[in-house]
């Protein structure tokens, strides 16, 4: 409960960042919802979902959307399938360059190559290219999405930013965490927060309120990845700058002691 209580607390002193995992931001109003959280907050879009939603609108049936083996059903991939739609015309038209954030494969291919600067590029590829081997179940859209929006969150970690996501069904742990854990990083759950749209404002009330209308179940994780510290500088890292006296990527271990803390929020 204290751990709570500090992350809410400071939350009432700043101006927050979100990271908006794809199973959220693709489910019934995600969009909606993604813009409501955007009049108060920064929110960030993992670079395998912009990836996923750059692509020409009738790109939406691809062959390669098979690849979601997670998926519970095939009206879970109906879903999915609209759900890419919308944030495909809401690219064409601009809204996601206007209302978002992302980390692109350079500061240039970014959403703001003012606030991406080439050492959050970086810092981020680092963080994934030691997270990413770790997950040997296949590639999924759905899980890439996952460990690049913790990638994201430790590499956004001195604003201290919430992960949002679908909540897992019934007491389970969000499928973003059960991934976490399949690629080594523990998780843990918080007592449910409850009034989270409360502490944090207006625009999170009015966004909650949607949620809850659509019947749209949200979690919430911080993240705790110490020696992503580590990575403050990369050009200090052996991948980057082949000198031998400094340390490997493998060597700097990134995501050890890594812990997901999670919480229902509605």
């Amino acid at each position: 409960m204290a751990t709570a209580c500090a992350l809410a607390a400071f939350a009432l002193q700043h101006r927050h960042s979100i990271v908006l995992d794809a199973r959220l931001a693709l489910g019934t109003m995600g969009l909606q919802l993604a813009v409501a959280l955007a009049r108060a907050a920064d929110v960030w879009l993992a670079r395998e979902f912009i990836s996923l939603v750059s692509q020409p609108q009738e790109d939406a049936q691809s062959p390669s959307l098979s690849g979601f083996h997670d998926l519970d059903d095939a009206e879970e991939m109906d879903h999915l399938v609209r759900g890419i739609s919308v944030w495909q015309a809401a690219f064409a038209n601009g809204i996601v360059h206007k209302t978002f954030h992302w980390i692109g494969d350079s500061a240039l291919e970014s959403s703001d190559p003012q606030i991406v600067d080439p050492t959050l590029v970086k810092r981020f590829d680092a963080l994934t290219t030691s997270l990413e081997p770790g997950y040997d179940l296949g590639w999924s859209p759905m899980v890439t999405c996952g460990l690049q929006s913790l990638a994201l969150a430790a590499s956004l970690a001195h604003e201290m930013p919430i992960v949002l996501t679908a909540a897992g069904r019934r007491d389970a742990a969000p499928a973003v965490c059960r991934d976490a854990g399949k690629a080594g990083i523990a998780f843990a759950r918080l007592p449910k927060s409850a009034g989270f749209g409360e502490t944090f404002g207006e625009p999170f009330r009015s966004a909650f309120t949607l949620a809850g209308l659509m019947n749209t179940q949200i979690a919430g994780i911080w993240l705790a990845a110490p020696r992503a510290g580590l990575l403050s500088d990369p050009d200090r890292i052996g991948e980057f700058v082949a000198e031998p006296f400094r340390l490997t990527l493998a060597e700097l271990r990134p995501w050890a002691d890594a812990k997901a803390f999670w919480t229902r929020l509605n």
